[in-house]
């Protein structure tokens, strides 16, 4: 087991961090000491432009190709160093990946994210907006243990908007669209039950989903770095842009360029439904829940999917599907559209 200090270390790299100056870019382990190497934000950031695989490399790196980087840097480079006892085992690893990364900007070319948005927020008193807040809160937590007892669950990060939340996976290694779409519609579900017990419009809830690349930063306080992160790129300009075109009580999936994300959307119904048919215990809020991705008949016959592009004032635009549920009351068999607009309701009925 290797042994370092921690709090030494710490203080070293935020000092050489100095207030966002400095970026971490990579770390090793070279004849008994852990290095990190901090590069200037703007050298730094140049660099990733001219060779964008940078983003898709771990921090780790071997003591040649981290000398190779801090080479390639110049004067832009500074190595922060502590000693280490012991092997550089899985263990090591992981604390330095956690310590290193609160110094770095990260990059993910395909996270999915989430945006929840509460209809006409700005338009109610402070007591209705904190009755609507609070309720929507407390609907993704119950959203977020229901699925845990399903099986099927994650600890989503979220960052509020004022009246609503953006919701992704901060765990690369398990994020995956079909849950949060599990999250979402679990909350549609349990948001309806809190609006009738506080006599609000349970409806007045939308959201976008996307899949897409997304910067991470980390939360500062006391001048540090913190382990909890905060997100921007393509995919929360993408649902943004989609949230406002998004109508009460409907759940939009931003599909990409030319519907490029389609597939990956089908394939998270698909996965949603399974995982939540082989659940034991009911898995949304007292309901069971069958999502699909809501089609209509054409003239000719052909059934098709529904089928949206919105159009940002800058010219930009942005296509989407509708996706839709149906979520049964276990006991009393009670069924509920969740995510449906009120034409594809009426179609589904």
């Amino acid at each position: 087991m290797a042994v370092f200090d921690q709090t030494l270390l710490l203080d070293r790299l935020r000092r050489t961090w100095r207030d966002g100056d400095r970026l971490a870019s990579g770390w090793t382990v070279v004849r008994g000491a852990l290095r990190v190497l901090m590069a200037e934000r703007s050298a730094f950031l140049d660099l990733c432009r001219a060779h964008p695989e940078l983003w898709a490399e771990p921090r780790y790196r071997d003591p040649a190709t981290l000398r190779g980087l801090a080479a390639q840097l110049g004067a832009a480079a500074r190595l922060v160093e502590v000693v280490v006892v012991g092997d550089a085992d899985a263990a090591l690893h992981a604390r330095m990946e956690s310590l290193v990364e609160r110094f770095a900007i990260g990059l993910d070319p395909d996270r999915p994210v989430a945006l929840l948005d509460l209809v006409g927020f700005s338009k109610f008193g402070p007591m209705d907006q904190l009755t609507r807040l609070t309720a929507l809160e407390q609907s993704l937590c119950r959203a977020e243990a229901a699925l845990a007892r399903a099986g099927f669950g994650f600890t989503p990060t979220r960052t509020t908007t004022g009246d609503g939340f953006y919701l992704w996976d901060p765990d690369r290694a398990t994020a995956e669209p079909a849950r949060l779409l599990a999250l979402v519609l679990t909350t549609f579900v349990a948001f309806a039950a809190a609006g009738r017990r506080g006599g609000f419009d349970a409806g007045a809830l939308k959201a976008t989903l996307g899949i897409g690349a997304c910067f991470s930063f980390h939360r500062i306080a006391a001048g540090t770095p913190q382990d909890d992160t905060f997100i921007v790129g393509a995919v929360t300009v993408e649902i943004a842009r989609l949230m406002e075109a998004c109508r009460p009580g409907q759940i939009l999936l931003g599909t990409g360029p030319r519907h490029g994300r389609l597939d990956p959307w089908r394939r998270a119904v698909a996965r949603l439904n399974d995982a939540l048919a082989e659940a034991d215990t009911a898995a949304a809020h007292g309901h069971r829940l069958q999502a699909e991705l809501t089609a209509s008949r054409d003239a000719d016959g052909a059934c098709r999917l529904d089928r949206y592009t919105v159009r940002a004032k800058h010219g930009w635009t942005y296509p989407a599907v509708n996706l839709g549920a149906q979520a049964t009351a276990v006991d009393d068999g009670r069924v509920t559209t969740v995510g449906l607009t009120a034409a594809a309701a009426d179609r589904a009925a």
